[in-house]
């Protein structure tokens, strides 16, 4: 990673949002004027509404009606959410895009922030910041000292593989536009992990840079996506994540940075796994609740008793001596622990 001090805009490029909606018509207005109200850039929004059966269409025509810089297109069936965003994105013709959920906003001077590190370094395809997830009404926002993180691509690929969870979701990336044509669009075999294997598809022909300090985008979490606790949720994130690896895998030449990357994939992957697995059992959940999520992870490494951390769920699950239940604790406290140093690094630098 190399540190970049930021530089203002020269220029005004213009900035093309692409606004998916379905049944979001209550939060479409704010989301839009998010957009509308970025300074230092020029801005248009296409809204794409997937057959909603709210009010979506209506109110999305209102604010077309009030703001020339806002386009609709109307799915007269519903096509699920990759075509929406693909309708979207394949017509973009601005110097760079944005994908934003009608549910989502963008925070004041994103896209300006943004932009001026896409202009300052014409290698770099995809530019992102910080997301700040939020319930209810928006949080405010916190004005903070900016500086960049840049990556080589290959370099930016191979920490997102080490860190397992992806780096960014969605309303807080800009891309490049003609890069993001040159990627093509969104995977419908990638349904539920589309963002990561995107990112490791721009990040595979382009540099990465993170805009380090203020919010960048405010990413609303409802409600149903609040557990994380339960076995389909976790099995079915990192099974998914995997799937998208293995897809970037697929594209690379067969050989030891391949392997690497494998590797380095099984390894964060079963380390999730246990570290769940582990907890549930050490929390008194039977057994057969976690089995299936035990045989995800013979899946991924049918050599997973030499691991550590099967040796700490089995010396927990059979009732070890206090030697190996101390043992187990101190391997599910390092994961913990590794997982704490993820976050804060990626708090501060995006990665």
């Amino acid at each position: 990673m190399r540190a970049r001090r930021p530089v203002s805009l020269v220029r005004a490029p213009l900035v093309e949002v692409v606004v998916p909606c379905y049944n979001y018509g209550r939060f479409l207005p704010d989301c839009v004027d998010s957009v509308l109200g970025q300074s230092g850039v020029q801005v248009r929004v296409t809204v794409v509404d997937d057959a909603s059966t709210d009010d979506s269409a209506q109110v999305a025509r209102r604010i077309v009606d009030a703001d020339p810089r806002v386009r609709l297109i109307r799915h007269e069936t519903n096509a699920g959410h990759i075509a929406t965003y693909n309708d979207g994105l394949a017509q973009v013709d601005s110097d760079y895009v944005v994908l934003l959920s009608a549910d989502d906003l963008l925070a004041p001077g994103a896209l300006a922030r943004a932009g001026a590190l896409l202009e300052a370094h014409p290698s770099v395809g995809l530019a992102y910041g910080r997301p700040r997830d939020f319930q209810g009404a928006p949080p405010g926002f916190r004005p903070r000292a900016v500086d960049w993180s840049l990556w080589q691509g290959s370099r930016w690929i191979e920490l997102q593989f080490k860190r397992g969870n992806s780096a960014l979701f969605s309303p807080e990336a800009v891309v490049r536009t003609s890069v993001q044509h040159a990627v093509g669009y969104y995977d419908p075999r990638q349904p539920h992990a589309g963002d990561v294997d995107m990112w490791l598809r721009i990040a595979s022909v382009s540099d990465v840079g993170h805009v380090n300090g203020p919010d960048h985008a405010f990413r609303r979490v409802h409600g149903a996506a609040m557990s994380q606790n339960h076995f389909a949720t976790m099995v079915g994130d990192v099974g998914q994540r995997v799937e998208a690896y293995r897809a970037h895998l697929g594209r690379l030449d067969p050989g030891p940075a391949r392997d690497h990357l494998e590797a380095v994939m099984i390894d964060r992957a079963v380390e999730e796994a246990l570290s769940w697995v582990i907890g549930r059992v050490r929390d008194g959940a039977p057994l057969a609740e976690v089995e299936p999520a035990v045989q995800f992870v013979h899946e991924l490494d049918p050599r997973v008793e030499r691991r550590g951390g099967w040796r700490a769920f089995r010396a927990i699950a059979d009732g070890g001596s206090p030697w190996h239940l101390g043992a187990a604790w101190t391997w599910r406290h390092s994961a913990d622990l590794r997982d704490r140093l993820r976050w804060r690094t990626w708090n501060r630098w995006g990665m």
